[in-house]
């Protein structure tokens, strides 16, 4: 999409440091991590950090930042913490196009990788995250945050892929900037051993008194002893929408990929290196690629 209408450029005044605040809020009403104060962004933008705001007319309407990390192994390098756009603006390829300046800021600072934490549940996030910015996971954490619960009292356990953005490798620039991008929808059955097998469930649910049918994926099966160069797993086609509708399944989705991506990432050294999803009749379905340790 053309986003020629708007800018992108680290943020300068307090008071919209102050409308991140307000950003956050909308956006995040059971924020797992809390809001993120404005002057902390304002004290990370001055000193190593990247604070970004989005601009429409000069209205700050997004924002992103980086705070300075650092580690003797891997020297300086940045932790992108949060980044959000007020409803109207998503799904605009803003976030993109706040990631790639991110990367050109992250570069000119010096820094080795940038790297950030998500819900490996949300496809949205993966695509964003795997297939366009060409991030790459390498630890699965359990219990990121405090246990989230839903509207019926469900518990959710809030466990996060940990993702490394090369930004000064190729697979990073290509995507980046030069926006080569993977196919990201396949007709076709691909050639990989899967360690996860779903199955369709419709249901019968009652929402505001009316009868509503509803079809998702439940799983069914998984496997732990695969040792496959590659191997695929399944996530939900919509998962915030499937913990709005059936909490418990969403927790049994939640359950059962702990225990595959904590084997197969933690415990084997795989690595998540691609997501696409298979057309499955009138139907999409979301994969994660895994590639075994070189």
């Amino acid at each position: 999409m053309d986003n020629s209408g708007f800018v992108i450029r680290s943020m300068d005044r307090k008071e919209d440091f102050t409308e991140c605040e307000s950003i956050q809020k909308t956006i995040s009403p059971l924020n797992e991590v809390g809001i993120v104060p404005g002057y902390m962004m304002e004290l990370i933008g001055k000193h190593g950090g990247i604070s970004l705001g989005t601009y429409e007319e000069d209205k700050l309407i997004g924002f992103s930042f980086a705070f300075p990390a650092y580690t003797r192994k891997n020297g300086y390098y940045l932790f992108s913490d949060t980044m959000g756009l007020y409803p109207p603006y998503q799904k605009r390829s803003l976030g993109f196009a706040m990631k790639q300046e991110q990367c050109r800021q992250g570069i000119e600072k010096g820094a080795k990788k940038i790297v950030w934490t998500y819900d490996p549940l949300l496809g949205q996030n993966a695509n964003l995250n795997i297939r366009k910015l060409g991030g790459i996971v390498n630890r699965y954490e359990l219990e990121k945050y405090n246990e989230v619960s839903t509207s019926i009292g469900v518990n959710i356990p809030a466990d996060r892929f940990y993702l490394q953005w090369q930004i000064h490798s190729e697979r990073v620039k290509k995507r980046v900037f030069d926006l080569e991008v993977p196919k990201m929808r396949y007709r076709k059955q691909l050639n990989f051993k899967s360690i996860t097998k779903t199955q369709l469930v419709t249901k019968i649910i009652n929402q505001y008194g009316i009868q509503k049918e509803i079809t998702y994926r439940d799983l069914f099966d998984i496997r732990l002893d695969r040792e496959e160069p590659s191997l695929v797993i399944e996530i939900p086609y919509d998962y915030k929408q499937l913990k709005t509708d059936f909490p418990i399944v969403a927790r049994n989705w939640r359950l059962q990929t702990r225990s595959v991506f904590n084997r197969y990432i933690n415990e084997k050294g795989y690595r998540v290196y691609e997501f696409f999803q298979l057309i499955d009749g009138d139907e999409r379905r979301n994969f994660y690629l895994l590639h075994a340790p070189q």
